[in-house]
C-alpha cells in the first residue's frame, strides 16, 4: 500500500491566533482534500495563548510551560522525518533564526515560508520578550532558503522579492458574512478590533475619533485582550474581551471600522487584516495612509484615508452622519473582497507552487 504524501505546518501560535486560524487552517483542509497526511504543530497551546497576557501569576505559569514547549520543538525538528511539503508560518522557532528553520527545510522536498508582519524589523509596539535572543535581520536568510515565500502585503512582497524570486501575495482573508442592514435606527458605532500588542496604534488617533462620535451621540467599541480591558477608558469608549462569538455579533450590525497605524517599518509591513475584516461585514473604513492600507483603499474604494487629527475627525464624522454613503462604500468593499478571495487565496497559491515544482 502506497504511503500518503505528508504536509506539515510549523508555527508559534495555535488556532486561537487569527493569523494561524485564517491562513494555516485552510491550507490543512486543502491538502487533506487532496489526500495528504496533513498536520499543524504550534509551540503555544490554546490555553497558553489565551493566558499569556493575564495576571503575573498566569504569565509565570505560561513562561514555565513555554520553556518546555520550546524544548519539545527543538526535539521535534531534530527527529522530524522527511516530508513532501513543509510550511513555516512566520517562524519555526521564536529565536535562533535561521538555524532551526534551515534544519526543518532540509527535511522537506518543498518548503514554504509564510509571514504577515515585518519580522525583519525591530518591533515598535511595546516590549518583546524575544529581543534578547533574536536578530530580526537574520530573517532574510530564512526567506532566501524557502522554495516558495507567501506574504500578506505588497510591502512585504517588495521586500521579499529582493531575496527570493518565488514570492506570492496572499491576503489574510476573514470569513464571508452577510451584508449588514444600514436601514437600522440608532447611532452607528466606530469599531476597533485588535490585540493587546496593537492597541497603542488606536491611541494615536483616539481623541479625534472620540470627538466625532461625541458630536453624533455615538461611541467607540473595542474588542481586544485582557491588558486592553484593564486600561481606564474615557467616556464614550467601551472595551470588551475578544471572542469569536462577540466579533461575529458586532460585525452583524452597521459600524464604521478604523485602523490607525504609525508610519514605521513595522506599521508598513502589516497586512491590513482589520480593514479586510471590516470590509467582510460591509462596513466602510477609515485608515492611516500606511503600507497595505493604501493598497486596500485604492483597490476597494471602500472608505477614507486620514493622516492628521483633523482629517480623522472629518472622515469619521462624514461616515457617521451619512448611512447611505456608508452602505454604498461597504457594499463596494465587500464585493471587492469576495473577488480578491479567488486571486489571493493562500491555500491555492501553495498548491499551485507544489504542483509546478513537481513537473
Amino acid at each position: 500500500m502506497a504511503r500518503m504524501a505528508r504536509m506539515v505546518i510549523l508555527s508559534t501560535y495555535p488556532s486561537a491566533d487569527a493569523s494561524f486560524r485564517l491562513r494555516m487552517l485552510p491550507v490543512v483542509d486543502a491538502f487533506r482534500e487532496r489526500e495528504y497526511e496533513a498536520h499543524a504543530y504550534s509551540i503555544f497551546t490554546t490555553r497558553m495563548f489565551e493566558a499569556r497576557n493575564r495576571s503575573p501569576r498566569f504569565r509565570a505559569f505560561v513562561s514555565f510551560l513555554l520553556a518546555w514547549r520550546l524544548l519539545q520543538r527543538i526535539i521535534h525538528l531534530v527527529l522530524m522525518r522527511r516530508v513532501n511539503v513543509l510550511v513555516i508560518h512566520r517562524e519555526a522557532f521564536p529565536f535562533a533564526t535561521p538555524w532551526l528553520e534551515r534544519l526543518a527545510m532540509s527535511r522537506a522536498e518543498f518548503s514554504v515560508l509564510d509571514f504577515d508582519d515585518a519580522l525583519f524589523a525591530e518591533p515598535t509596539h511595546g516590549r518583546d520578550w524575544r529581543r534578547r535572543f533574536r536578530n530580526p535581520a537574520k530573517f532574510s536568510d530564512v526567506v532566501r532558503a524557502a522554495d516558495l515565500v507567501t506574504v500578506a502585503s505588497p510591502v512585504l512582497l517588495e521586500w521579499a522579492s529582493k531575496l527570493n524570486p518565488h514570492v506570492e501575495l496572499a491576503l489574510t482573508l476573514p470569513p464571508s458574512r452577510r451584508q449588514v442592514n444600514w436601514s437600522e435606527d440608532g447611532p452607528v458605532p466606530v469599531v476597533w478590533i485588535g490585540s493587546d500588542s496593537t492597541v497603542d496604534q488606536l491611541l494615536t488617533r483616539l481623541e479625534p475619533i472620540r470627538d466625532a462620535v461625541a458630536h453624533l451621540s455615538s461611541e467607540v467599541r473595542i474588542l481586544s485582550g485582557d491588558q486592553t480591558l484593564s486600561r481606564v477608558w474615557p467616556s464614550n469608549v467601551s472595551a470588551a474581551r475578544w471572542s469569536e462569538a462577540g466579533e461575529d455579533a458586532l460585525l452583524s450590525v452597521p459600524g464604521v471600522g478604523v485602523m490607525p497605524l504609525t508610519s514605521d517599518t513595522w506599521g508598513k509591513g502589516k497586512g491590513a487584516y482589520k480593514a479586510l475584516l471590516y470590509l467582510s461585514a460591509g462596513w466602510p473604513v477609515v485608515m492611516s495612509p500606511v503600507g497595505m492600507n493604501i493598497w486596500v483603499l485604492n483597490a476597494s474604494q471602500a472608505g477614507r484615508l486620514a493622516d492628521s487629527e483633523d482629517s480623522w475627525r472629518e472622515a469619521v464624522s462624514l461616515l457617521l452622519d451619512n448611512p447611505v454613503l456608508c452602505s454604498e462604500l461597504g457594499d463596494r468593499g465587500r464585493k471587492w473582497l469576495e473577488m480578491a478571495r479567488h486571486k489571493y487565496d493562500l491555500a491555492n497559491i501553495i498548491l499551485t507552487g507544489v504542483k509546478n515544482a513537481s513537473r
